[in-house]
C-alpha cells in the first residue's frame, strides 16, 4: 500500500511539473516566437488554440489534488512502520493499527472526491487531442517551428528529451491512470475496512468522469471525421444534396474500391462510405489534382442487404430492388465482409 501511495503522489508531482513546463516553457514562448523573415508569429492564434486548448486551466486542479494527497504518504509510512514493529515483537495477530490504516484510505478517497467534478474540465482538452497532433504534425514541416522545438528541448530540463507530441498527450494519459491507482489501493484494503466504502465512492466518481471524457472525445472524433468526409465530397450543381454531418451519424468504414456498378445505370471507380444509417457511393476524382469525390447515390442501411458475396465482389441490394455491385481489392475484402455482416440487417432465409 505504501509503495502505491508513494507512486501516486510522486507521479502526480512529476505530472504537475510537466504541465508547468508545457505552459511556461513551451506554450508561452511559442506564442511569442516570430518568423525572422516576416516578423509574424510562426504559430497563429487559431493554431495555438488547436494545440493547447484549455491546458492553462488544468494545473490548479492537480495542485489541489496533490496537496490533499500528500498527508497520505506519511500516514502510509507510519502505518507500515507500526506493522513491522508488531511483527518484530512477535505479537500475536500482527494487525496494523486501524488509526493509521484508516487515515491513508480516507485521505486518498476525500482528495479524489473533492476534485472529481473539476476533472470534467479535462474533457475539452482530451477531445481536442487528434486536432492537436495533426496541427503539430503540419507545423513541424516548417523549419523555424522545428528549430524552436529543438531549442526548447535543449535548454529546458523539464522537457526530458521528450518531443512535443509526447508531452501534449500526458494530460490524457494521466486521467486514465487515476482509476487504476484507486483500484490498486482498494486491492490492498480489506472489504470490511471502515474506509473501503469511501474508496469505492471515490473510484466510482472518478471513473464516471473518465467515462464522460471518453464519450465526449469519441463524439468529437466522430464529428471531426464526418466534417473531413463532408469536405472531400462534392455534389453536382442543380442536383439535390444532403448534409453529411448529422449528430447521430457515425462512419463505420470507408475505402476505395476498384469499381462500383449501380443498377440505376452508373459504373465507375470510386469510394464507398458506410455509415450507421446510410451507404454512400462516390466516384474518384477525374484529375489527380482534384481532391473531391463526386456523390453518385446512397441507400438506407435499414433497407440494404448483402445479396451476393464472391471472391472480390460483394453485391448490396435494397428492398426497393436497387443493386450496387462492389469490386473490392483482395486485401480489403475481408474487412468489408465483416463490417457488412456486423452492421447490415440479416437477409431473411
Amino acid at each position: 500500500l505504501r509503495k502505491t501511495i508513494e507512486e501516486l503522489v510522486d507521479t502526480e508531482r512529476t505530472y504537475i511539473d510537466d504541465l508547468t513546463t508545457m505552459i511556461e516553457e513551451i506554450m508561452k514562448p511559442m506564442e511569442q516566437k516570430k518568423n525572422f523573415m516576416t516578423g509574424e508569429t510562426i504559430v497563429t492564434k487559431a493554431e495555438m488554440q488547436k494545440i493547447w486548448s484549455n491546458i492553462a486551466l488544468l494545473p490548479p486542479i492537480n495542485q489541489a489534488l496533490l496537496k490533499a494527497m500528500e498527508p497520505a504518504v506519511e500516514a502510509a509510512r507510519a502505518n507500515e512502520a507500526k506493522g513491522q514493529e508488531i511483527i518484530d515483537n512477535q505479537k500475536e495477530g500482527a494487525i496494523v493499527d486501524e488509526t493509521y490504516e484508516g487515515s491513508v484510505q480516507q485521505v486518498i478517497a476525500d482528495a479524489f472526491k473533492a476534485v472529481a467534478d473539476f476533472f470534467k474540465m479535462y474533457s475539452q482538452y482530451c477531445s481536442n487531442q487528434q486536432t492537436c497532433l495533426e496541427v503539430i504534425g503540419r507545423l513541424c514541416k516548417n523549419s523555424q517551428f522545428e528549430a524552436f522545438l529543438m531549442e526548447r528541448a535543449q535548454i529546458v530540463p523539464g522537457c526530458r528529451n521528450l518531443d512535443l507530441q509526447q508531452l501534449v498527450i500526458k494530460p490524457v494519459q494521466r486521467m486514465c491512470k487515476y482509476p487504476l491507482f484507486l483500484r490498486e489501493i482498494m486491492r490492498f484494503t480489506l472489504p470490511d475496512h471502515p474506509q473501503f466504502p469511501l474508496l469505492q465512492q471515490a473510484f466510482s466518481k472518478v471513473d464516471e468522469v473518465v467515462q464522460v471524457i471518453n464519450r465526449s472525445k469519441a463524439l468529437h472524433d466522430r464529428q471531426e471525421m464526418l466534417c473531413k468526409i463532408s469536405n472531400e465530397i462534392s455534389f453536382k450543381k442543380n442536383s439535390p444534396s444532403f448534409p453529411i454531418v448529422v449528430p447521430t451519424r457515425n462512419c463505420i468504414k470507408y475505402g476505395d474500391v476498384k469499381r462500383i456498378e449501380l443498377s440505376i445505370g452508373k459504373n465507375f471507380a470510386g469510394r464507398v462510405y458506410f455509415f450507421n444509417d446510410i451507404v454512400m457511393f462516390t466516384s474518384s476524382p477525374k484529375r489527380k489534382s482534384a481532391k473531391s469525390f463526386s456523390y453518385k447515390w446512397h441507400c438506407s442501411v435499414a433497407s440494404t442487404r448483402v445479396i451476393q458475396d464472391e471472391e472480390q465482389m460483394i453485391s448490396l441490394g435494397t428492398t426497393e430492388g436497387e443493386v450496387a455491385v462492389l469490386y473490392i481489392p483482395i486485401d480489403q475484402i475481408d474487412e468489408w465482409r465483416q463490417s457488412f455482416a456486423q452492421n447490415l440487417p440479416v437477409t431473411p432465409q
